[in-house]
């Protein structure tokens, strides 16, 4: 697998497909530094996903395009996530 080097990041992907993920640095103050990694803690999850559910919850449909996003999708999201946070304690909680 070769590295590509974009002005976005670094991206692990083989020749002729799309990387799955990039990884770039982001800066921050400690204190929200901090804030977000004792919330990762809480959920049972990542630095990145949390970044990550940011950026989508920023990025959500608005206005006249949240009409036409699909409820049952939204609600699945939500439970898997439910879902995968409580796997996660559980897991945490076993060792």
């Amino acid at each position: 697998m070769k590295k590509q080097i974009t002005p976005e990041g670094t991206a692990s992907a083989s020749p002729g497909s799309e990387p799955k993920s990039v990884r770039f640095n982001v800066s921050m103050q400690v204190e929200l530094l901090n804030r977000l990694d004792d919330a990762a803690r809480q959920e049972y999850t990542t630095r990145s996903d949390l970044i990550r559910t940011a950026v989508l919850w920023y990025l959500r449909p608005q206005g006249p395009e949240l009409d036409r996003t699909d409820p049952d999708l939204i609600v699945k999201t939500l439970q898997q996530r439910k879902l995968r946070a409580g796997v996660k304690k559980m897991l945490k909680d076993a060792e």
